[in-house]
């Protein structure tokens, strides 16, 4: 009883904890079920790099953003200088928190700051070459205006002064204040109303500055320090041939400095700690002691300067800086990350408010889809297990809770699928329950007494779940290692649900179960059983499996290399947006439905920029790029589609007036207008919405060609000129300025050119934005998941054969795997081929699509297949026992054993699955649909391609060892 009453109270601890983490914790829902923000950022990179990947940069961003797939942000290139990013469900502290890290290039130098001790020379040249910022090869100005070393200007407090006064004539007041000579700082501001000013003994001045040392601490009487025209402070470098870049940096973690101040830790490579080594060696302390200062350099901005104390050997420092949390916590990532392949702009092209990218009546036939399947396992547990079942379900209850507490603690992001996975794997949770009880069962019909059932039962089980929950949980930890963004997300779910799904398993329930026996003492359990000691020849039809199998594979093979890039969703294949506004709302399911009908595989987000009226302006994604089978292009075809809806942008023209023949100077800013065309013509003319220049130039430029073909630049026929204070664009967008009026004037013809101008922009619908975007998965990407596969494989080879003592184990369990993915990509693109027939429409199939979240239904399908072989191999290995031969009749009696096992956790999985494909709507389908197919397939193959391949890899193995007689060489060949 005693330690019954220490498991109730961990039990009960760890539940009370998770229900506050659930009750009081965030929940991030994903772009699919609450929307989010949309950032399009461009790139800042001149003409020489346009030639840059894009991919390059979004894969960049991807791993200081979100690097382990958490949050679920969506970042890919548009075109050939944009990036997109999408934020699911973003706060306002979350997309600043994004603008900065995406600002910072995170570009890590150390260098020595210049001194007037050692850099006599390098000073004094310096201060005749300002401003230019390049002093030889040797010195270079540095911009620290984000981290000022002298915060001069700064208005002291009245306890500032009241303190210095009392210190006065010591020139140290604290730590952060000090007097410094006032000729000292005679470049830089000084304010005798803001600065308090004392006059020594000697007749000099002295001012009171807030020295603020913990962040960078440069002292003017040592280093030479300038302000530009623009108010910005500069500090001359010593710029030195060392090369101490973040390049060299192994690790990067968040520490404290001897002050106890947060700081950022830092590890180097050898070949960075050699450097490191040599620059504090050359710079360390002198005989007189003094002391250099080590310059820490972030984006070529000076972020502190720390005196150098001595060599530093072993690679390692820290940053200080008087950092708080959330600084640390984004430098830590942004060293992380590394160094992005080039700059953006410092602020967002375009911003948008999106809305749930999932339609209402989808999230709603979704989340009862959910509901549906959990009730459904509930329920057939409750039945076949009775009393049992109680306490299994009391255990799924408590997984759920605890997974979803975790979940919320790693501020992970919820998104339909994900939710379907949770849903997954609590019905996969099952199998662990199943497995113990049909172990009671089986010790009850050995005569055991409950008591000793129970506990048999327990420990019987555990190696066999410990084994198969062990095998997924590694091919979780590689694939998180070295897998993509994506992968790592789904990993980072499945290592949680496993963890709690064991607990649950095999402590809660058995501490609810020996509570009853304990305190009630019943001779039995009564449970239903649906197979009676089954004596079934499986491997007696191996060879029709195998066979049914290689035709299975070659058939869904074939339609999916037929179907080429058919096969692939947008994630893959990447396609075009276009933004739409609408003349009145319209719901996301309308506009998708107008869109899918004249264009393939279309995705539509509901955005909204500021001050909009809502539901008026969406995003349609296609992947479609070019133009259609008829010629036309994507615009037009989404032009003629919501022809009646669209709203069109209006032009209006003013009064057309003369200018006068001689221009006089005006108050007004139309002077360099009229002087341009003096004695024609000019008017105002005005947009609906804010527009840019070239908006009003492309479209004048086009109608004066027309009338003059001979034209060769329209330009020089009209002037324009913007009128009043610039706007938003209709996007959001901060780059660009835009204005709602234009004046503009010609020599002749103004109200023709304009007339024919107005018309034609009456008649265009705008796409804003418009672009072609690309893959979101790069091909480095692609080839980052297939190696973490291929690791996560042999890992399992590996694990098998440390735990079963024979790599035909692994070997077998990996061919499975193997066998089950290539069926269910296969009929991925076979039941695709199917849907797409005319009079086959009535089948319950869907044209399913390859994307990230089918990948994700890919994986759990491994760790479905994984799972499922890896119990049967432990019932192998129990019942050959010590026997120094497999044999058919071990493997077949096995099977039958763990047959009402193996056919239980099928039947509960395949419902849950089922009930998500066939009400969950086009959100689950593709989900669904890959692990309906994997619960058949992969229960199949266990039975009949795993235990099969590894009878014929043990007989091999043996057969080698003992040389190549006949007889022992047709054994093998027979357990083929």
């Amino acid at each position: 009883m005693k330690n019954q009453k220490s498991r109730w109270f961990i039990v009960a601890f760890l539940t009370l904890i998770a229900i506050w983490a659930v009750s009081a914790g965030t929940y991030n829902l994903g772009v699919d079920l609450a929307g989010g923000t949309i950032l399009i950022y461009e790139a800042n990179v001149d003409d020489e790099k346009r030639s840059l990947d894009m991919t390059d940069l979004a894969g960049a961003l991807k791993e200081r953003l979100d690097p382990a797939g958490l949050f679920n942000y969506v970042i890919r290139p548009l075109g050939s200088d944009r990036i997109e990013i999408i934020m699911p469900q973003a706060e306002i502290d979350d997309v600043d928190r994004v603008k900065r890290l995406i600002s910072t290039v995170g570009q890590l130098q150390f260098k020595i700051v210049a001194n007037r001790r050692q850099h006599a020379d390098l000073i004094d040249r310096a201060e005749l070459s300002w401003p230019n910022k390049l002093v030889g090869v040797e010195g270079v100005f540095v911009p620290y205006g984000l981290w000022l070393p002298v915060e001069v200007g700064k208005t002291t407090t009245a306890e500032d002064v009241a303190a210095a006064e009392k210190a006065w004539p010591e020139k140290q007041v604290d730590n952060e204040l000090k007097f410094l000579p006032a000729n000292s700082l005679a470049n830089l501001e000084i304010d005798p109303v803001t600065n308090l000013v004392k006059t020594a003994d000697d007749g000099t001045e002295w001012v009171l500055t807030r020295w603020d040392a913990g962040r960078v601490g440069i002292d003017p009487q040592q280093n030479l320090v300038r302000e530009d025209d623009k108010g910005d402070k500069y500090v001359l470098m010593f710029n030195d041939q060392y090369d101490v870049t973040g390049e060299y940096l192994t690790r990067v973690y968040p520490t404290s400095d001897r002050d106890a101040q947060l700081a950022v830790g830092f590890q180097f490579d050898a070949i960075g700690e050699t450097k490191f080594y040599n620059l504090t060696r050359d710079f360390e302390p002198d005989e007189d002691g003094y002391k250099s200062q080590l310059g820490v350099i972030l984006d070529n901005r000076l972020r502190s300067a720390p005196q150098l104390n001595e060599r530093i050997g072993g690679g390692s420092g820290i940053i200080s800086g008087d950092f708080t949390q959330n600084e640390i916590d984004e430098l830590v990532r942004i060293l992380e990350a590394g160094e992005l392949p080039f700059a953006l702009q410092k602020d967002p092209a375009s911003t948008y408010t999106i809305g749930p990218t999932l339609g209402e009546e989808t999230r709603f036939y979704g989340q009862i889809a959910l509901l549906m399947s959990l009730a459904v396992v509930v329920v057939f547990i409750l039945v076949y297990y009775r009393l049992v079942g109680i306490v299994a379900i009391i255990g799924l209850a408590l997984n759920i809770l605890f997974t979803v507490a975790l979940m919320v603690m790693f501020k992970a992001t919820w998104t339909l699928p994900g939710l379907a996975g949770l849903v997954l794997t609590v019905g996969m949770s099952v199998d662990a329950n199943v497995l113990i009880y049909e172990r009671i069962r089986e010790e009850l019909e050995n005569r055991a007494s409950l008591g000793m059932a129970i506990r048999n039962g327990y420990d019987k089980a555990f190696s066999t779940i410990f084994d198969s929950n062990t095998t997924t949980i590694l091919t979780a930890i590689i694939l998180f290692a070295i897998g993509t963004d994506q992968v790592k997300g789904f990993a980072v779910t499945l290592i949680l649900g496993i963890v709690t799904s064991m607990f649950c398993a095999l402590y809660v329930t058995r501490t609810i179960i020996d509570w009853y026996y304990i305190t009630k003492r019943p001779r039995s359990l009564n449970m239903m059983k649906w197979l009676s000691k089954p004596e079934y020849d499986f491997l007696g039809m191996r060879r029709a499996c195998y066979l049914g199998s290689a035709i299975v594979i070659m058939v869904g093979l074939a339609f999916l290399i037929a179907r080429g890039s058919s096969n692939f969703d947008i994630d893959f294949t990447g396609g075009t947006m276009a933004g739409i506004k609408l003349t009145k709302a319209s719901s996301s399911g309308d506009v998708y439905d107008t869109a899918s009908a004249v264009l393939s595989d279309v995705s539509v987000e509901n955005i909204q920029a500021a001050g909009e009226e809502p539901d008026t302006r969406y995003i349609i994604r296609t992947t479609e790029r070019d133009q259609n089978e008829e010629g036309k292009s994507v615009e037009a075809t989404i032009a003629e589609a919501f022809k009646d809806q669209i709203k069109l942008p209006k032009m209006t023209i003013g009064k057309i007036d003369a200018i006068p023949e001689v221009v006089e100077e005006t108050k007004n800013g139309d002077d360099q207008l009229f002087k341009t065309f003096p004695g024609g013509q000019y008017t105002t003319v005005s947009f609906d919405e804010p527009r840019a220049p070239d908006f009003l130039r492309n479209f004048l430029n086009t109608e004066l060609r027309k009338a003059d073909a001979s034209v060769s630049n329209p330009e020089d026929l009209y002037a324009l000129a913007p009128v009043g204070d610039p706007a938003d664009t209709p996007d959001g967008s901060t780059q660009v300025l835009a204005y709602k009026e234009y004046k503009v004037a010609m020599k002749s013809g103004l109200e023709q050119a304009l007339t024919a101008t107005s018309n034609t922009v009456g008649q265009t619908a705008q796409f804003d934005p418009f672009s072609q975007f690309d893959s979101q998965v790069s091909g480095e990407t692609q080839t980052r998941a297939i190696w973490a596969i291929a690791l996560s494989w042999a890992a399992l080879i590996a694990y098998v054969w440390f735990r079963f003592g024979s790599w035909s184990y692994g070997l077998a369990g990996v061919v499975a795997i193997v066998h089950d993915v290539l069926i269910a990509v296969g009929l991925i693109a076979v039941a695709s081929a199917f849907a797409d027939i005319p009079f086959l429409q009535f089948l319950p199939i869907h044209n399913i699509k390859i994307n990230l979240v089918t990948i994700a239904a890919l994986l759990t399908l491994i760790g479905y297949s994984i799972n499922d072989t890896i119990v049967i191999f432990d019932r192998i290995r129990e019942v050959r026992g010590k026997s120094p031969h497999l044999t058919k009749e071990i493997v077949n009696r096995s099977l039958n054993n763990t047959l009402s096992r193996t056919v239980i956790t099928a039947v509960t999985t395949f419902l849950t699955v089922s009930v998500l494909y066939f009400v969950g709507g086009v959100g689950l389908q593709g989900f669904a649909f890959v692990l309906m197919v994997g619960v058949v397939v992969g229960t199949y193959s266990s039975i009949f391609v795993a235990s099969p391949v590894l009878l014929a890899l043990v007989n091999w193995k043996e057969n080698s060892k003992g040389g190549s007689q006949s007889g022992k060489t047709s054994a093998s060949a027979a357990a083929l």
